[in-house]
């Protein structure tokens, strides 16, 4: 690795352990007046708040891991580890032999990761970074460090002097500097600027009560592009255009609250494709209570569009004469989700979960290939396009209710465009598919081994490309495909002209579903 790659590896490795504190949250508008900070203020207020924080998170993903819903998500996030086993099958085919005790080696905890990486951190800020040789102006209200070479870049980090040597010469040529200021006792705002004319792409809070990161996408473009002349170098195939704010926080006033929020509408677009996210503050936002044992998430996002060209490669052989042939198709695709929200509540030690507001925006999202409409979705769209519904995990299976109804219509028109597309289904070319629950107070089905029995009110699954209808009332099921011939019917399973559909292969995958009583 050469000196360049080491250098940004470290400081990239900072700032990912360091903003992996922090999640999205709202501006502070107005805020308050500017206090005293100097350099030890600035380091104190940086190495107590990150440990604090750290300790918070840490100890919400232990709580976390604890609870039936979410403690294998937490594993998910451990480090490799050697699993000792019984053994297994050698590529012969016969039985191998475990492997010995003194190799196995236990997955390491997310939280001992957490510490080690947080000391980690620490340690770089206060020897390489928030050290007083690099303190280029302070006065009473701000103090500014100018990275130095000489001190970001230690000489047992490189295998070779000439490594070192470039490594200071670049961090020199970079002009990084970091502008402290102080809006609150303990607490304090850093500004990552960069290159003489003073790019702001970054800012870092390290308060009392929480840790935050801000970027500026356009600030960050600029930053790059300084960046690449600076040194010399190539510019990375970057946007043309990159707009928009994101901020990350991990509020831990009581409970643990990380959030991401879309400050300012982001667009990022070069000249063939365009992605645009609409505003949301906060977009995602998840929170551990363990005084109160409970756990919130939620998503509020507003538009997203993407549009992108896509290519894709066939590559066939004749089977005689061996030669190879290639295709490609290419075509554009146009994305836009109208949205996305929910509100998820749940409690430990009981096996629920309620969710409020699920919804996929307030118009029908849709998909275009080459200009032609080929899918729309729709959710709830005579019902306020949103809904409320509870998931109750018990032995025979798990409850999902809702409220006031589920109404789920899928379009596809894939005939438009069958010439673009390889495995297209039949059915997929015109469709109109549609899934409703509704007929009572708080509709509500049972998902178990027999199938997905109805508990109350009316389960109706259409299909226009298949002409059926699978009607289900309470008490009945919707009996899954099963290997073996199927049983007679008891429920009203028909086609739209009133025949029983036959019991053959299916040509469309509701075909191989069939309403009856319940195993």
């Amino acid at each position: 690795m050469n000196s360049r790659s080491r250098f940004t590896a470290m400081l990239a490795a900072t700032t990912l352990v360091t903003t992996s504190l922090v999640g999205c949250g709202d501006d502070a508008g107005g805020g308050p007046e500017p206090q005293p900070v100097d350099h030890q203020t600035t380091r104190r207020a940086v190495e107590n708040n990150t440990t604090s924080a750290s300790l918070d998170l840490r100890a919400s993903l232990g709580f976390m891991r604890q609870t039936s819903f979410l403690g294998d998500m937490v594993g998910e996030l451990d480090g490799a580890g050697i699993d000792c086993g019984d053994g297994g099958i050698a590529e012969d085919g016969t039985a191998s032999e475990p492997i010995d005790e003194y190799e196995c080696e236990a997955p390491e905890p997310i939280e001992d990761e957490l510490e080690r990486g947080t000391a980690e951190v620490i340690d770089f800020l206060n020897t390489r970074v928030f050290v007083e040789a690099n303190i280029e102006q302070q006065s009473d209200l701000e103090v500014t460090y100018l990275l130095d070479g000489q001190t970001m870049c230690q000489a047992e980090d490189f295998g070779e002097p000439a490594e070192h040597q470039d490594c200071i010469q670049e961090v020199d040529t970079l002009e990084l500097r970091l502008v402290v200021t102080s809006f609150g006792p303990g607490d304090v705002d850093i500004e990552m600027l960069v290159g003489p004319d003073r790019h702001n792409p970054l800012d870092l809070e390290f308060h009392e009560d929480a840790l935050a990161a801000t970027t500026d996408l356009a600030e960050l473009r600029r930053a790059m592009v300084f960046a690449a002349s600076a040194l010399g170098e190539e510019l990375p195939e970057l946007p043309t255009t990159m707009e928009g704010r994101i901020r990350a926080e991990f509020a831990h006033d009581g409970q643990a609250i990380a959030t991401i929020s879309v400050l300012q509408n982001v667009v990022i677009s070069g000249p063939d494709y365009d992605i645009r996210v609409s505003k949301a503050q906060p977009a995602t936002r998840l929170a551990v209570d363990t005084a109160a044992q409970t756990i919130h998430g939620s998503i509020d996002l507003n538009a997203i569009d993407v549009r992108a060209p896509v290519t894709e490669t066939e590559t066939t052989w004749d089977t005689t004469t061996g030669a190879e042939t290639t295709t490609q198709t290419s075509y554009e695709v146009d994305v836009h989700l109208a949205g996305a929200s929910l509100a998820a509540t749940y409690a430990v030690g009981q096996e629920r979960i309620d969710v409020q507001n699920a919804g996929l925006g307030d118009t029908t999202s849709t998909l275009d290939i080459d200009g032609k409409r080929v899918t729309t979705l729709d959710l709830n769209r005579d019902h306020g396009r949103h809904f409320d519904f509870s998931i109750v995990a018990g032995q025979n299976g798990t409850e999902f209710s809702v409220s006031p109804a589920f109404d789920l219509e899928l379009m596809l028109k894939f005939a438009q465009v069958q010439d673009k597309l390889d495995g297209l289904d039949d059915w997929m070319l015109d469709e109109l598919l549609r899934v409703t629950l509704d007929g009572a107070a708080a509709p509500a089905v049972r998902i178990g081994d027999s199938g997905v029995e109805v508990l109350d009110g009316y389960l109706t699954i259409s299909s226009a490309a298949a002409n059926l209808t699978h009607a289900v009332s309470a008490g009945q099921c919707l009996l899954p495909p099963q290997d073996d011939e199927p049983a007679p019917l008891t429920g009203t399973d028909s086609s739209d002209d009133g025949s029983t559909m036959p019991a053959e292969s299916a040509t469309h995958p509701l075909e191989d579903f069939a309403v009856g009583s319940c195993q």
